[in-house]
């Protein structure tokens, strides 16, 4: 069995059967990590074919700096996920939303039956008595 140093060494020199012989290896851990940070089996699946894709392009510029090459993947899917959050994230123009959100809030009056409940919520909270 070769090791996965020549494998990899292998890959950095263009070897795609090599590349092949990492993506059979890491792929079932990068798609874990993507499923747990992106919770849909569709985002998951597409995060990590982005992620060796983009490996796949970056390999030649793969050094060893004394981590595992697994590293080096979680490092793309990372990023990869960051990039996902953001690019689905919602936008709301400003001059599209109720005015009143930036209102100042409403005068608040408490009794003396809520200020004992909120002062007994912070010592059950603190777990003294």
């Amino acid at each position: 069995m070769e090791s996965e140093d020549k494998i990899i060494a292998r890959a950095v020199g263009g070897d795609r059967l090599a590349f092949g012989d990492l993506y059979d290896r890491y792929q079932p851990q990068i798609y874990r990590f993507a499923f747990l940070k992106m919770g849909r089996r569709e985002d998951a699946e597409d995060g990590t074919h982005q992620v060796f894709m983009k490996a796949f392009q970056r390999i030649s510029g793969y050094a060893d700096r004394g981590h595992p090459f697994s590293s080096w993947l979680y490092e793309i899917a990372r990023n990869q996920i960051v990039d996902h959050f953001r690019a689905a994230r919602e936008e709301i123009s400003l001059s599209k939303m109720d005015e009143n959100v930036f209102a100042a809030p409403a005068e608040v009056s408490f009794t003396l039956d809520n200020k004992l409940e909120v002062a007994m919520a912070r010592v059950a909270d603190t777990g003294i008595w």
